[in-house]
């Protein structure tokens, strides 16, 4: 079949049946063979060639009776033996390359497994997925005895494309290998059968209406261009995945680049690579980089035509360093690559001048977007949609590599938190110790939560961190907090999500310490949560101060959330006031509102300045979903001409909104001028900043300001 270990296994069980051993043969002794065939053939009087079935001799009935036995056991031997394909103008045997050699140690892991085999493949271009799938196809009407096959592409041209590798392919194995073809229909619902071993391969496109695979019961599928199909949700959803049963018998493949990261395909590729690892989504997602297949990125005649300049390794431009980070990173935490290139590999020199050649002259056209999707390094890149990211690479490179990886994980029990929303006791840590959490309300009513510890590494693939708290770091003593909150529904993808900020002044930033994030937890209950974690960062804060709390209320309703705190004492809440455009100060009112209220003017605003915070590392994000959402957000122009910053399609920014919140409350009135001349005049070697330059001399503070900053903050 596909993997070494079953192969053996079959041939085990094919001796012990037959009491002979099909052995393998390599490709020169196949093309002996075949020529000595070809030899044997004599031209009719109609001028049509024919094999005089006299001249079959013992030998060359056993040796065609061990083809095709070896052939039906191991498919990577008809691939590599029997499976010819058009490339370079030319009819040419089918050789592995990286990405589709990546692609068959998945299928042998799976098989390997007992496990159906049902992938969504997301890939840079010419991989060559579809060439070898194609090819896995064929074998499996050829040489699987009762296989229904269904293959398609987005429309009817690419379909026939499709069906042009496997015509190729039949017209160029040997006659005497395959079973007798019984059945060619090439028109509209395209079909090839082979009546004698009960397979028959359908020919269905994406622009086709009604469902794929509806009366037939395919067991083996190749969909091709997947993202590209006109209604994927009836055609797929409704049509092909209601009539295939997952079994080890099941071989479905759903493959594409990328087109953007909205719509039914790049839905499926986030479900299924958050969900899949934890055992709750049915296509193993698989990811295949450009760099996978050097063969072609760059060729040969390409680095004739464009050879590396000497000095390019210390000329390269920023933007090639960040890329080649990227992919080493990548396949050094890819089990699957890093088996096929090495744990140590880097990106070759030839790899990398090849991209920024590619790149900068897509720069210079104003198409270097297009360019990185196309070419992506990670599924991220795949997926980027037409709209410009909000955050570079440069910044989401560094957050990834200086955020705190050390987290504990808290469930939340107590107080107004309903028995349902209790994390199920397989999950917990009874080793560890668990904190509690006193609390006393205005009318003296104590109140008590506990923060259970919970099993689980939040590096980890398959961690789900919904209705957890996340803690990076744990109140410290004399440092002060605040609570953003993001109330949700509690219905859906509509999520809730609460980050704890510790505040830095002067050249000291702002550090995410904890997060809460839960889709099931409504606007009206999460009270109890956001109650529990600000009392926890509470305790150690001077007496008569509590962290200060900002709450969505406009965009997610987040005014029973705050009624609710503040009748369980919390007090200290983000005063909402607007701007005077000619002092830049809040202007009075005596009826200011509490909580953040999402306008025209106070979104930009609000997400301007955490933009600014992060760039700038004045805000040191260490949550991986946060950073997951800061790649996801996304400028776009509105249709009056503005831009406005938001989630790409089918992702999230309540984290952004909660972050957001929690570093502006405390930060908006700053100097930021003054804050980074005392970061870059502090000593490299202390944490702390002093400024010792004569010339400048006391800094005298005008009581009047002081008074106002400090009475804002309060």
């Amino acid at each position: 079949m596909f993997s070494e270990a079953k192969v053996l296994e079959k041939l085990s069980r094919f001796k012990e049946r037959y009491g002979w051993l099909p052995i393998e043969h390599s490709i020169e002794e196949v093309d002996k063979v075949n020529r000595y065939f070809e030899s044997l053939y004599s031209t009719g009087s109609d001028g049509d060639t024919y094999f005089d079935d006299a001249k079959w001799t013992p030998r060359l009935v056993q040796w065609v009776q061990n083809e095709r036995a070896y052939c039906s056991i191991s498919c990577e031997y008809f691939l590599t033996r029997y499976y010819f394909i058009a490339a370079d103008n030319r009819i040419l045997r089918f050789t592995f390359r990286g990405g589709q050699r990546a692609f068959f140690h998945v299928i042998q892991e799976l098989e390997n497994r007992g496990q159906s085999i049902e992938i969504q493949c997301l890939k840079a271009r010419q991989q060559g997925i579809s060439t070898l799938v194609e090819g896995i196809m064929t074998w499996c009407a050829l040489f699987c005895p009762g296989a229904k096959c269904s293959i398609g592409s987005a429309d009817d041209q690419k379909t026939y494309v499709m069906m042009g590798m496997m015509y190729t392919a039949l017209e160029n194995i040997p006659w005497w290998l395959p079973p007798t073809q019984t059945k060619d229909k090439r028109s509209g619902k395209g079909l090839l059968e082979f009546a004698h071993v009960g397979t028959a391969i359908v020919v269905q496109s994406g622009s086709m209406r009604g469902g794929i695979g509806q009366g037939t019961t395919p067991t083996k599928i190749h969909l091709s261009e997947t993202c590209d199909f006109t209604d994927p949700v009836m055609q797929i959803e409704e049509g092909l995945f209601k009539a295939v049963h997952s079994s080890p018998e099941i071989f479905m493949v759903l493959e594409s680049t990328g087109n953007g990261n909205t719509g039914w395909w790049a839905d499926q590729w986030r479900a299924n690579k958050e969900f899949y690892w934890q055992g709750r989504a049915r296509l193993l997602p698989l990811f295949l980089p450009w760099y996978m297949t050097p063969e072609l990125y760059p060729t040969k005649s390409w680095l004739e035509k464009f050879p590396i300049p000497a000095d390019f390794l210390n000329k390269r431009g920023p933007e090639t360093v960040t890329m080649t980070a990227k992919c080493e990173a990548y396949t050094r935490n890819t089990e699957m690559i890093k088996r096929i290139l090495g744990a140590k590999w880097s990106l070759p020199v030839a790899q990398q001048w090849f991209w920024e050649f590619n790149y900068q002259d897509a720069k210079r056209r104003r198409t270097d977007k297009s360019w990185a999707r196309q070419m992506p390094c990670d599924d991220f890149e795949a997926l980027t949609g037409e709209n410009d990211s909000v955050f570079d690479w440069d910044t989401v490179q560094n957050i990834e590599t200086q955020r705190e990886k050390t987290v504990d994980v808290y469930g939340i029990l107590g107080e107004g938190i309903a028995e349902k929303h209790d994390p199920p006791p397989v999950s917990v840590d009874y080793e560890r110790e668990r904190i509690v959490i006193d609390w006393q309300t205005p009318r003296e009513i104590k109140l008590q939560w506990v923060l259970m510890p919970l099993t689980g590494d939040p590096e980890s693939a398959n961690f789900d961190p919904l209705k957890k708290l996340l803690i990076y770091e744990h109140p410290q003593k004399g440092m002060m907090y605040s609570v953003g909150v993001d109330p949700g529904t509690g219905v859906g993808g509509d999520r809730t999500a609460v980050t704890v900020t510790r505040n830095g002044q002067d050249a000291i930033a702002d550090v995410q310490v904890a997060e809460f994030a839960s889709d099931d937890i409504s606007n009206v209950e999460v009270y109890a949560w956001v109650a529990a974690i600000t009392a926890y960062y509470g305790q150690f804060m001077e007496e008569g101060q509590q962290p200060k709390i900002v709450i969505e209320q406009r965009r997610k309703y987040g005014d029973s959330c705050y009624h609710a705190l503040k009748l369980h004492g919390f007090r200290k809440h983000h005063h909402f006031r607007e701007y005077d455009k000619k002092t830049l100060r809040p202007r009075e009112a005596d009826n200011a509102r509490e909580g953040w209220f999402t306008n025209a003017w106070s979104r930009p605003l609000l997400l301007g300045m955490f933009k600014f915070a992060v760039d700038g590392e004045w805000y040191v994000v260490n949550s991986k979903w946060l950073l997951a959402e800061i790649e996801g957000f996304e400028q776009r122009f509105t249709t009056d001409g503005k831009t406005k910053m938001d989630h790409a399609g089918g992702k999230h920014d309540d984290r952004i909104f909660a972050a957001a919140m929690s570093y502006f409350t405390l930060h908006d009135l700053d100097v930021m001028a003054e804050r980074a001349k005392t970061r870059y005049n502090a000593p490299k070697d202390d944490g702390w900043e002093i400024d010792l330059s004569p010339w400048i001399g006391p800094t005298v503070i005008n009581s009047g300001t002081e008074e106002f900053f400090d009475g804002y903050r309060e």
